[in-house]
């Protein structure tokens, strides 16, 4: 559990309710993405808290939390360790790697203008990263936030300024690729604001809330977009608008139960009332909007404003950032953190792939033994999922034994940063990635 006051570091409570041993001044201010927790893989009882400072600029950092200390209350055990020193959108999000065990953490940089993810890989060995990956519109420094589909494979990007962006996401190798520019950053005001987006479970159809601020009474929007239509934004229907009250529609998750909740934040319409006296108690910060039938297009999707109540509870425009704990590997891959994708369809892990970059030399050498397969094609990809080198042959096994492979890879015109090397055969696909300095 993470919380704190507003405009403060944050804190790390147990399951009491209580701030946990050491767990005061975590840097984080407490806006809406800025904060993700996954457990340790293949380590019980100790998580990793990743957080930003998204108005000081601070970066991004982590701190351990260790459920074994103070009498199985847990403790932060290690805190505020920085990992990037640039201003981060307020827009963290962790989905799980393709074999099930490990973490891939995305951020982005806000101080430039970019079009730059920064990808870390969470596995036993700790944390590796940032690699830089370069896919989509370049995005002015906005909040700029990230909502995965239910396999993990989708993502869509947006931000305050009116971009939507649907990428897809290769699990295994963290690769991302634009697959839609839905809509484009405006370029000047009234902006359409767009606070939160989910895909539903069948991943046919996106839902996106908006507001603008700009005009009176700060309407609110639902909208639906069909993915499968020529034009998606074209497809837009607008769900629900809501003008009478001032409000302003927020954060929209998939639970588990199949239904997507939207939060929508309340204003008196002169101030935005963060925090809210404790006489405030209303239909909008008091209830939750449920979309009941999400994988169904139009009305037939049963929105249903303000029907969830939260008791004693009040929202704002945020819900919590947890992402998809049991989220499974990737079905007839067997990826894996070193490798990526390891030997599809072979019953041993006897194919071995092997990648060396001497920087001296500017040369990869990629080596690989064990093969079944008969002819073979090298591609090395850049992390936009470019094809930067192909080549194919055929391979000569050895008397009596498995094929091999070699070759001395003149990487002197690549640009820095980190590439794929994936080898296959007809009877196998290895990979495994390197990085130029």
């Amino acid at each position: 559990m993470f919380g704190g006051p507003p405009d403060s570091n944050g804190e790390a409570y147990n399951r009491f309710h209580r701030r946990m041993v050491n767990g005061d001044k975590i840097i984080s201010e407490l806006w809406y993405q800025e904060q993700v927790i996954i457990p340790m893989p293949d380590i019980q009882y100790k998580y990793y808290l990743f957080s930003i400072n998204v108005t000081g600029g601070l970066g991004l950092f982590y701190s351990v939390i260790d459920m074994n200390q103070d009498s199985s209350r847990g403790a932060v055990s290690l805190k505020n360790i920085q990992m990037l020193s640039y201003p981060i959108d307020d827009g963290i999000i962790a989905v799980k790697h393709g074999n099930g065990r490990d973490w891939w953490l995305l951020a982005r940089r806000s101080d430039t203008v970019n079009n730059e993810f920064y990808e870390f890989l969470i596995s036993p060995s700790g944390i590796s990263g940032p690699f830089i990956l370069n896919a989509g519109s370049l995005v002015h420094g906005n909040i700029y936030s990230f909502s995965f589909s239910i396999t993990g494979n989708k993502f869509v990007g947006f931000n305050l300024a009116g971009l939507i962006e649907l990428f897809s996401f290769e699990r295994c190798t963290g690769i991302i690729a634009l697959d839609h520019t839905i809509s484009p950053e405006a370029t000047s005001a009234p902006y359409p604001y767009y606070n939160g987006a989910a895909f539903s479970p069948n991943e046919q159809l996106l839902y996106v809330s908006k507001y603008t601020d700009s005009i009176p009474n700060y309407p609110s929007y639902l909208i639906q977009f069909d993915l499968n239509a020529p034009n998606i934004f074209a497809s837009a229907d607008t769900i629900w608008s809501y003008f009478t009250t001032p409000i302003a529609g927020g954060a929209m998750r998939l639970a588990p139960d199949g239904k997507i909740y939207l939060t929508c934040a309340y204003s008196d319409g002169v101030h935005f009332n963060y925090p809210y006296p404790d006489s405030t108690f209303n239909t909008v910060n008091n209830n939750l909007s449920v979309i009941n039938y999400p994988d169904s297009p139009g009305v037939a999707c049963g929105f249903a404003p303000f029907s969830f109540n939260l008791g004693q509870g009040r929202c704002y425009w945020g819900l919590p950032n947890n992402p998809d704990y049991e989220m499974g590997a990737v079905l007839n891959s067997l990826c894996d953190t070193v490798t990526g994708i390891a030997a599809v369809g072979s019953g041993s892990r006897q194919e071995e792939l092997y990648v060396f970059y001497h920087g001296g030399w500017q040369v990869a050498f990629i080596n690989a033994e064990g093969l079944r397969g008969k002819n073979y094609l090298l591609s090395v990809f850049d992390l936009t999922g470019r094809e930067v080198y192909k080549q194919e042959g055929l391979l000569v096994p050895p008397s009596g034994g498995r094929g091999y492979y070699t070759k001395d890879l003149n990487c002197a015109e690549f640009a820095n940063g980190m590439y794929i090397v994936t080898l296959r055969t007809d009877r196998e696909v290895l990979s495994k990635k390197f990085v130029k300095e």
